[in-house]
């Protein structure tokens, strides 16, 4: 074989076993990074340490071409024992960066606390690019502190938040303590109940603000503002039923119901809505009052007399009937029902325990 033709097959092999080495750590640098991104902390050192890990991959891959050129070079002469020192100390610091991904990923993915939510502003918004290897995108964001708001705190963008918010935006930050006792963020939201409130003072009869803000607080369970929100709401749309259904709705899956029937009832005196009285009435029968269920059993026969061949109306009677102990007159409301839609299991199943219960068939 010609020598040429054996340097060019040494070759070959070199740059094949320094390209697996390479690509097997710039995979572990592009997760650990990708696990930093999404389980971000607010420490800052490690913003300044990304840079460095595409320069010791670059440096690794040269350190490692030049040992396997330089095979001449005696085991023992200082020069390969200073190569060795160098890809000792790269390999080290990417294995660093690894390993904190992994703790990250342990510290953030088994964490059950709960988020402490802290209020900031976004200053400013910045692209960059990261190099691990490769060149990845990615959007700088530094907000006021929420410590102390003559301070800052700088991350990145998890790529949602990018698209959603802007500088100088009000936005909520929710710290998690993390089960290895680092702290680390959930995506920045906005923060809605700031917005809003200013949308507020220039409009103070706005609907879309109103409805906005009553979500906000459904959403971060603050269930006295619900209620004053949803009244200012309604103080200004009093004949909007459809929102009040949908609000109430949100409430009754919350296990809120008595929310639910301060927001209701108010409109419900008003409008001879079947929809509303019906949902009211299934609400205030549950409720543990012997008055409320009265009330309740009164809302849904009004409702009923609306629509008398609705199936529903008599399923939602039966169980308000049920509620107020009269289980006889139940018995006759789920039949109507069953006789309206014979092909409900849940009404079979209440007509056949009644009938069991009651006559012994």
């Amino acid at each position: 074989m010609r020598p040429d033709k054996n340097f060019s097959v040494m070759l070959k092999r070199i740059i094949h076993q320094i390209a697996l080495k390479e690509s097997f750590l710039f995979i572990l640098c592009l997760l650990s990074l990708s696990v930093q991104l999404h389980f971000r902390t607010p420490i800052g050192w490690w913003i300044l340490a990304i840079p460095w890990v595409g320069i010791m991959l670059s440096l690794l891959s040269f350190m490692n071409f030049l040992q396997r050129i330089l095979f001449y070079v005696p085991t023992k002469d200082p020069l390969r024992h200073d190569f060795r020192r160098i890809e000792f100390i790269g390999t080290l610091a990417l294995y660093l960066f690894i390993a904190y991904g992994m703790v990250l990923l342990l510290n953030c993915a088994l964490d059950q606390s709960t988020a402490t939510t802290y209020k900031t502003v976004i200053l400013d918004m910045s692209s960059t690019e990261l190099d691990v290897g490769d060149f990845i995108p990615v959007t700088r964001v530094r907000v006021q502190s929420w410590d102390d708001p003559a301070k800052q705190e700088t991350f990145f963008s998890n790529g949602r938040e990018e698209n959603q918010m802007w500088p100088q935006e009000p936005v909520l930050v929710k710290l998690h303590e993390g089960v290895l006792g680092i702290p680390w963020l959930s995506p920045l939201e906005r923060d809605d109940e700031t917005l809003m409130k200013r949308m507020l003072q220039i409009s103070p009869t706005a609907a879309m603000p109103w409805k906005i803000l009553t979500q906000f607080y459904i959403s971060n369970k603050r269930w006295p503002e619900v209620v004053e929100s949803a009244r200012q709401y309604f103080k200004h749309y009093p004949d909007d039923i459809a929102t009040a259904l949908t609000m109430s709705g949100v409430y009754l899956g919350m296990n809120k119901g008595r929310e639910a029937i301060e927001i209701l009832e108010p409109i419900a005196q008003r409008h001879e809505s079947y929809e509303l009285h019906m949902q009211l009435g299934w609400i205030l029968g549950q409720e543990p009052s012997e008055n409320d269920r009265k009330r309740g059993l009164e809302y849904v026969q009004n409702a009923r007399k609306q629509n008398p061949n609705d199936w529903k109306g008599y399923y939602t009677e039966g169980f308000v009937l049920m509620w107020n102990g009269r289980e006889r007159e139940a018995l006759a409301s789920f039949e109507r029902s069953l006789s309206l839609n014979p092909n409900f299991p849940q009404v079979q199943q209440e007509v056949a325990r009644l009938r069991t219960k009651l006559h012994g068939t």
